[in-house]
């Protein structure tokens, strides 16, 4: 694939900032490399290029709601986001969280006590109990649960 020969990597120190790159009219930014195009009107379209920013974005994304429910914690002293739980078995966790609690009430359910586990959620899931989170929220959509 064909790239764009525009370089706004040259243009260190020039107060320009983000702007149209003036061969394809995609957006870049001074001082930085050009990158693919990942606008489908732009001649040097890459559309690879743009499946990979999509599912980095998603990744980004996902990670950000992982870390507002309290599935993924930053470590303060070194940086480095932990998951408390694989990706899969945490969207079935906040799948069946959602239909039974409000969206805003989800991460306050990870941090309240719950009887059936003898802890909070967030306890339960640094200690490895996975499952029996899992247990838990499946169990709220039991029709028998009252």
């Amino acid at each position: 694939m064909e790239t764009c020969p525009y370089q706004p990597e040259l243009l260190v120190g020039v107060p320009l900032g983000q702007h149209h790159c003036p061969t394809c009219g995609c957006m870049v930014v001074a001082g930085f490399p050009h990158g693919p195009c990942i606008d489908a009107e732009c001649p040097y379209y890459d559309a690879e290029a743009e499946a990979e920013f999509d599912r980095a974005y998603e990744a980004d994304m996902a990670a950000k709601r992982a870390e507002m429910l309290g599935l993924l914690h930053t470590c303060p002293r070194c940086k480095e986001a932990r998951a408390f739980v694989g990706d899969d078995k945490a969207e079935e966790i906040v799948f069946h969280l959602l239909h039974v609690l409000k969206p805003k009430a989800i991460v306050r359910w990870f941090h309240i006590w719950v009887p059936a586990l003898k802890s909070t959620p967030v306890a339960a899931l640094l200690n490895g109990r996975v499952d029996e989170v899992l247990a838990v929220v499946r169990s709220y959509e039991d029709p028998s649960f009252a």
